[in-house]
This record gives C-alpha cells, structure tokens and sequence, in this order.
C-alpha cells in the first residue's frame, strides 16, 4: 500500500496543474468546513474526494483502485467507531500541508505528510476499534451488543 501511495503521489506531482491544485484546495476548503459544523459523514465523504483527486490527477486506474479497496474497509471502521481527539484537526493539516507541496511539485514531501498521516490514523482507528470492542462493540456495523439496562 505504501509504495502504490507513494507511486500515486509521484505521477501526480508529474501532471498536476496550478487548475487541479485550486481543485483540490476547494476540497480542502470543504473539508474544514464540514469539520466546523461537527457533520462526521460528510468529513468521510470530503475525505475521500480529497484523495480521490489526487489519484485521478495521478492518472493510474490500477494503483487507484488498490487504495479505494482499502479505504472501503477504513470507511466502515469511521463509520462504526468515528475519529478520535484531535484525528480530524490533524488530518486537516496534514491535507494542507500536501497541498502546499504539490504547488511546490514535491512529490516526496507530499508522500511523506500523507504516510505519517496514513500511519497516525491507522493507529488512532485500531486503538478505537480495540476500545469499542472492551465496550461491548462489534466491527460490524449492522451489529452492536444490547445497551446495559438501567434500572
């Protein structure tokens, strides 16, 4: 995953274009917004345009979809165990720190932010998906274990 990532990030550091780089700061922009009113779906969604953009302008329909079949499962795990403190800030900063380095055209800082990014959320989401199943949660998220009753 992290060499198809990195791969992704060079060729789109290829061909971007000033055009694609305000594209992908409206994103951003959208982004930040959703993360002001506290509206999680749609920070999900917003996310994943940002991304998606970037392996669209990357132009490797094969290295794309790699990404995309892991981030359906990262996907339903935001969607059963949210973000945790400050996860959606620091994305938020990681997202315009790579903006930044893709006006700059460099592809390893770009790839860099995104890796350390990719590396905290993946260790903030299994730290929450450990503290939902000691709370009685499954993984799925059709499924969760019956509310304490109360007396």
């Amino acid at each position: 995953r992290i060499a198809v990532l990195k791969l992704l990030y060079e060729r789109c550091v290829r061909f971007v274009t000033n055009d694609d780089i305000e594209a992908i700061e409206r994103i951003q922009d959208s982004l930040e917004a959703a993360t002001a009113e506290g509206d999680l779906q749609r920070i999900r969604r917003i996310n994943h345009s940002f991304h998606t953009e970037i392996y669209r302008i990357a132009n490797n329909p094969e290295a794309a979809e790699v990404m995309e079949r892991n981030w359906i499962l990262v996907d339903v795990l935001r969607a059963q165990f949210g973000f945790g403190p400050g996860r959606i800030d620091d994305l938020n900063r990681s997202h315009r720190g790579i903006i930044e380095a893709l006006r700059r055209r460099d592809a390893e800082e770009a790839f860099n932010l995104q890796r350390l990014s990719s590396e905290r959320a993946r260790r903030e989401l299994i730290s929450l998906v450990r503290q939902g199943h000691r709370a009685g949660l499954d993984a799925s998220p059709r499924t969760r274990a019956p509310a304490p009753a109360t007396g």
